[in-house]
């Protein structure tokens, strides 16, 4: 505790600040303990969310990949239609709710369609 007039660090049981000689006033109310915001709460919800547009923007751009891999071998219109069901297979396991499960999934999804690939151009 701290003399509320010159600031010098007081004892306990003081009475009288020892260097400027006013006088100790303890307050006996009950003080209620300060309310903070949960940020910690909402710092995990922001993650969830940019988790799974992180997994959007990923599936969207594997199917970029799978397009600008197919054009110089089959033609655009053929890449396209072999790009379609990769993306939409890894766009509907973005719907997975558990962030873990969904990194595997789409991980797992994404090692076969890239072993497709490249079998299917030779």
């Amino acid at each position: 505790m701290f003399c509320i007039e010159c600031g010098t660090k007081l004892d306990i049981g003081q009475k009288f600040c020892k260097n400027c000689g006013s006088p100790i006033n303890f307050s006996t109310e009950k003080k209620e303990p300060v309310k903070t915001i949960n940020t910690t709460k909402e710092a995990k919800n922001t993650t969830k969310k940019s988790g799974k547009k992180n997994s959007i923007l990923y599936s969207f751009g594997y199917g970029l990949f799978y397009i600008l891999v197919l054009t110089p071998m089959n033609g655009l219109p053929y890449a396209v239609g072999a790009a379609f069901v990769p993306w939409i297979i890894l766009l509907a396991s973005t719907g997975i709710p558990n962030k873990n499960l969904r990194n595997f999934v789409m991980g797992l999804f994404s090692v076969i369609f890239f072993f497709v690939l490249f079998g299917m151009g030779r």
